[in-house]
């Protein structure tokens, strides 16, 4: 009976089948990682945090108490004095901003803890990294007393560049603490007293505070933030100060005036 080469074609066709099922599979995986990739890459939002998630422990969120005066009618024979209450209340930025901040951590799976005015020692800063609300001038001003940028609650809450005065302040505050424009800094740093990294948000007033930590839980925002920003940025430490609108007792969407990164 005559050989019709059968015997040879059927090993060659079963090798190019091989062949291509090899180059179909690697095919699929690169495309499969491409879209992991695309999909999964770090978010501008995930860099900037990324510093503040390494170790297992909860992120410290602490909101600054607000000295308020206030008339008290529990007090004996109290004639209409006002009575300085400096570790009661703290400010409705100040709240809307840990709140927000510990959404953010919860939405990236990271724990966090709340506390409030002096709930938070030195020591605690040295064992956690810390989100610091309201804080930048008050009890943690020996902390970032060395920021390029800070507020000056001693005059006009105004944001201060090493020391010197600038025009960013609320230019029309009214007596009852409102006004139709704020400023902020934003500042995250890894600090050597205490070898650990913080997050500082601080406003000259409520409204900078509640829009400065709008715009580090909102991508959008912190990308158009960062645009300018220096290679490697995400292994910097980082000030922003921040202007913002106030419209209707909310701030607006805040905008990058200065930036700092060392």
């Amino acid at each position: 009976m005559k050989d019709d080469g059968g015997s040879e074609r059927r090993p060659r066709r079963s090798f190019i089948g091989i062949t291509l099922l090899v180059i179909a599979a690697a095919a699929a995986i690169s495309l499969s990682a491409y879209w992991w990739h695309s999909h999964h890459a770090p978010s501008v939002l995930d860099e900037f945090w990324e510093p503040m998630l390494r170790g297992p422990g909860p992120v410290l969120i602490a909101a600054a108490y607000v000295p308020v005066y206030a008339h008290s009618a529990r007090i004996p024979n109290n004639q209409g004095e006002l009575i300085l209450m400096p570790d009661q209340y703290v400010g409705g930025g100040d709240l809307v901003a840990a709140a927000r901040v510990a959404g953010i951590l919860g939405q990236m799976g990271r724990a966090s803890e709340v506390r409030v005015g002096n709930a938070i020692s030195f020591e605690d800063l040295r064992n956690s990294p810390t989100v610091l609300i309201g804080y930048s001038s008050t009890r943690w001003k020996d902390v970032t007393q060395d920021f390029r940028f800070y507020v000056d609650d001693s005059d006009r809450g105004m944001i201060r560049d090493n020391g010197k005065a600038t025009e960013w302040y609320p230019h029309h505050e009214t007596r009852d603490a409102h006004t139709d424009e704020d400023y902020a800094v934003v500042s995250r740093a890894f600090l050597p007293q205490t070898h650990a990294m913080l997050i500082l948000i601080s406003g000259c007033t409520q409204y900078g505070t509640e829009g400065a930590s709008e715009l580090i839980g909102n991508p959008d925002l912190l990308a158009a933030a960062l645009r300018d920003a220096p290679a490697g940025w995400q292994q910097k430490n980082l000030q922003l100060v921040l202007r913002m609108q106030v419209i209707a007792n909310s701030p607006a969407s805040p905008k990058v005036v200065a930036a700092y990164y060392w």
